[in-house]
């Protein structure tokens, strides 16, 4: 797993369409009880609205995609259970 602090303010602006700061206040907004960032690898960065939904050969849609929006914290093990569907 990725150690948040090591992480440059470019590229999450670049990713996610907003600073750092503001993407990492938003994730944990979302972060459900136990979660931390200590923890991150027990829970994932989930698109809320699939990837599969988009068009991602088209920059437009993978901004769209990618935006921190439509990112959220979740449990890793619901994620890959998702994911199976």
């Amino acid at each position: 797993s990725t150690n948040p602090d090591s992480v440059k303010d470019d590229t999450v602006i670049n990713s996610f369409g907003v600073k750092k700061t503001v993407f990492m206040d938003h994730l944990q907004s979302l972060f459900q009880k136990g979660m931390s960032w200590k923890n991150y690898g027990a829970w994932h960065l989930d698109h809320i609205v699939g990837l599969i939904r988009f068009n991602l050969t088209k920059e437009s849609q993978k901004i769209v995609a990618n935006h921190y929006s439509n990112i959220r914290p979740i449990w890793g093990t619901k994620n890959l259970k998702r994911k199976k569907k």
